[in-house]
């Protein structure tokens, strides 16, 4: 299907928004057009009703970094599974995600992923993967569960993976910060080299992923320890 992204454009020296319709490969078709357009004021409009939600929920309770990004994830979800005008492959293509972006808050995007949007690497998509997945409790900041995503789609939908982890590193979640995600995470991925074909992660039993988890425990206690004496 064709989505519509707007985007800003300057003609004579005045800029303004202008509707783009993508993927954009080929000019679509008048049926495409008008689907494209019903689409985008079904998307404006139930884009707008999370953006009234999470306006009462901040000023309800106190949502940290990582819990926004879960809280934004479950409504996402729930738009993607509750829209029928939303065709699968426009989920697959990835081409829905600035078509959503372009009309939550500020606070609810990252602008700094723009290079991402509309990729398998898109902040929204990643937002979904964390209320989905189970096992993430003792991941406290997005940078933690980013580092985790982009070593590959696997790590971060294996729930038994997750909950792996969770059991040896909730105890340490104190002391846990964006640079021990990254080695942690390294060290996972050099382990279940799941991108390299060499071995599925699919594969592996709970015992297996259990002892994973242990020994990356331990090479990440070393390896903390030895960044502390050095910059001590």
């Amino acid at each position: 299907m064709t989505v519509i992204v707007n985007k800003k454009v300057t003609v004579m020296g005045k800029t303004f928004q202008a509707p783009h319709y993508f993927p954009g490969d080929v000019p679509p078709t008048h049926i495409e057009r008008e689907k494209a357009e019903s689409l985008d004021k079904l998307l404006k409009l139930k884009i707008e009703q999370i953006n009234h939600e999470y306006k009462k929920t901040k000023k309800s309770q106190r949502i940290d970094d990582i819990e926004k990004w879960r809280w934004l994830g479950a409504r996402l979800d729930n738009l993607l599974t509750q829209t029928n005008e939303i065709e699968r492959k426009d989920i697959d293509s990835h081409i829905i995600w600035p078509a959503i972006s372009q009309y939550l808050e500020p606070e609810l995007r990252r602008d700094d992923d723009e290079k991402r949007s509309g990729t398998a690497k898109d902040h929204l998509r990643k937002c979904i993967l964390l209320f989905r997945s189970k096992g993430t409790k003792w991941i406290k900041n997005w940078a933690g569960w980013d580092a985790l995503v982009d070593r590959g789609e696997q790590l971060g939908t294996d729930d038994r993976l997750l909950q792996a982890l969770e059991k040896i590193f909730l105890k340490h979640i104190k002391k846990l910060d964006s640079r021990d995600y990254q080695i942690i995470f390294r060290l996972v991925a050099s382990k279940i080299p799941s991108a390299s074909g060499k071995k599925e992660l699919a594969l592996m039993n709970v015992r297996e992923l259990n002892r994973i988890a242990g020994e990356v425990e331990k090479e990440w206690l070393k390896e903390s320890q030895s960044y502390t004496e050095a910059t001590t």
